[in-house]
């Protein structure tokens, strides 16, 4: 892994004339000269921090056998980003006609998960970052990763990245190159000339003026380490025109076959010839005489199961592929059906899910189909044993079977009917039940309707996107927060009949039902305007009823009157959030907030 490199800074610049090194060459480190540990504190200064704490480390590469071979650890788990600027302070601007060139032996032992980030790129300040190189796994073989590379963006897992499976464990030769006065940045893998393959980055390009490089440390860019690190002003500055060593372009695939059939695994490498191959089993039993690209293994039993792989060398270096599985089946089996789905019935809004249960061999393919009014549909992406029906609508009412398949059947499951019923049509006190011993709603997915007379005048809420209202029918009454309805044309007057479908929620301590404007399950309608509001209930002041917390809640959200009661006015409005004590000659006083009266 470790080239003999010799680290530039301002001081050495003489020196580099004598000892060769090329005088284009702008920045170099091996990381063999420091203390494990904190690279910016074990650097002297070299590197540089600018951003996060959690340190960049240098360390003993794991599987090296010299203990004196460093490199730079570049982990997700960090945070630090560091940088190193150009010998003699230099800087590459846009005005120029410079393309600068960096190259570095990369380890990867850690896959980022589902999403990624960029782990080094060319460093302008500490904010402006250009050529950003990324590791992904999206599309590519398991096991294996790409490497990608955008001027200025910020990667996904569908960004275009260089089309080689690298594996972890391996190392290999990155170069990228960034111009600063087009903002165009390039990338090769294992290149043995500016010819050999390469990936454009594909994001809109981006200028700069360029003054050092660096690595960063994020989540969830996995864990490379970093060796041999070389910028140049040219190709020729950062890779060797020496012999070039076998890289794996082609891996092997994964393989399911039966008793008394052949399996074929193929690996092809390119590199300096003469390359030869050799095929194990298992991980480290020789295949002997299987030295060609592809393995044939010929009239298989099931003790031919395992893995197969290949290492590919010549005079330079070797290589090795991923580890192809091998399955081995015994008898071919059609699909056989166990458990068939049962029949279910919901709510509108629940969630069904439908589940068979299947055996067979070689694997087994699913696809869910729907019977709705006599029309048979394919369910698009319902490739699994369990189908899963979110949120769902009288329409979906129906009935539901799967076609399971392999390469020596097909069959159909038996018909699972699905049966949908309206929103339960509940009384305000009956939806005030569904709470536990903390008056929380014990189910905030099932939608429920209630109908009741509106109890306030203005928009109780400071949202201009959402609107909030109490309503009251004769058992009891509740907030109503209509998600996305703004309220200069959705807030119900005083007075009016409404009735309203949606779940439970909380909200602060205070119940609500919930309905959201965009879910065409939920709704706010109008049944009828200038209604008399309900008789107005007369406050307790009672502390054996005010101290007493279910009883309390009870009274929540309902039109009351206060009446021979002394309250506090001296401000010109209620303040938000707060207590106003009400005074009351028989009980002293009551604190009340507006999550326990509508005053």
């Amino acid at each position: 892994m470790k080239s003999i490199l010799t680290k530039i800074s301002a001081i050495l610049a003489f020196c580099l004339l004598i000892t060769g090194v090329k005088a284009t060459v702008i920045l170099q480190d091996n990381f063999d000269s420091y203390a494990t540990g904190d690279v910016t504190n074990n650097s002297a200064g070299f590197w540089i921090t600018h951003s996060g704490t959690t340190p960049a480390l240098v360390t003993n590469y794991p599987t090296m056998g010299n203990p004196n071979n460093k490199v730079l650890q570049v982990a997700q788990s960090q945070s630090e980003d560091v940088h190193a600027l150009f010998s003699g302070g230099a800087s590459f601007g846009t005005s120029g006609t410079d393309v600068l060139y960096v190259s570095f032996t990369l380890v990867l032992t850690n896959l980022p998960g589902a999403t990624t980030t960029y782990f080094s790129h060319f460093y302008q300040d500490s904010s402006t970052f250009k050529a950003k190189l990324f590791v992904m796994t999206n599309g590519v073989t398991p096991g294996a990763y790409h490497i990608g590379i955008l001027n200025s963006g910020n990667p996904t897992q569908t960004t275009p990245s260089y089309p080689q499976d690298l594996l972890p464990g391996v190392s290999y030769t990155i170069v990228a190159s960034y111009t600063p006065s087009t903002g165009a940045s390039t990338l090769w893998v294992n290149p043995s000339s500016v010819s050999s393959t390469s990936l454009a980055a594909s994001d809109a390009t981006s200028t700069g003026t360029i003054v050092g490089y660096a690595f960063r440390q994020a989540s969830p860019e996995g864990i490379v380490y970093i060796d041999n690190l070389l910028v140049g002003t040219s190709f020729a500055d950062v890779v060797s025109s020496g012999p070039v060593g076998p890289t794996i372009i082609t891996q092997p695939q994964d393989a399911n076959v039966f008793v008394g059939n052949n399996a074929s695994f193929t690996s092809l490498a390119a590199g300096d010839a003469p390359l030869t191959y050799q095929w194990y089993y298992n991980t480290n039993t020789v295949l002997t005489g299987e030295t060609n690209a592809t393995l044939t293994v010929s009239n298989v039993t099931t003790l031919s199961a395992g893995t197969y792989s290949a290492i590919a060398s010549n005079n330079v270096s070797t290589a090795s592929t991923r580890y192809a599985v091998l399955t081995v089946s015994s008898t071919p089996i059609p699909p056989v059906i166990t458990n068939q789905p049962v029949n279910l019935a919901v709510n509108a809004g629940d969630t069904a899910t439908f589940t068979v249960v299947a055996g067979g061999s070689p694997t087994l393919v699913y696809q869910w189909n729907s019977i709705i009014g006599g029309v048979t549909n394919i369910i698009t992406n319902a490739v699994s044993s369990t189908l899963t029906l979110s949120s769902v609508t009288t329409s979906l009412a129906g009935q539901y079977f799967v076609t399971i398949t392999n390469s020596f059947g097909s069959t159909n499951s038996t018909l699972a009917t699905l049966t949908v019923s309206p929103p339960p049509v509940l009384s305000i006190a009956q939806l005030r039940s569904m709470v536990n011993s903390s008056f929380a709603p014990t189910n905030t997915t099932t939608a429920y309707t209630i109908t009741g007379t509106v109890t306030t005048w203005t928009n109780m809420t400071t949202s201009t996107t959402s609107t909030e209202f109490y309503m009251q029918d004769n058992s009891g009454g509740i907030v109503v927060f209509w998600s996305g309805a703004a309220p200069n044309t959705s807030l119900p007057p005083a007075g009016a009949l409404v009735q309203v479908t949606g779940p439970l929620a909380a909200f602060n301590g205070l119940l609500e039902i919930e309905p959201v404007l965009s879910n065409p399950l939920h709704n706010v309608t109008v049944l009828s305007t200038n209604n008399p509001l309900p008789a107005a209930m007369s406050l307790p002041f009672d502390p054996n009823v005010t101290g007493n917390l279910a009883a309390m809640k009870n009274f929540e959200g309902m039109y009351f009157v206060a009446s021979n009661v002394m309250l506090n006015l001296s401000a010109s409005a209620f303040a938000s959030s707060a207590n106003d004590t009400i005074t009351n000659n028989a009980y002293n006083v009551l604190s009340a907030t507006n999550s326990a009266a509508t005053l």
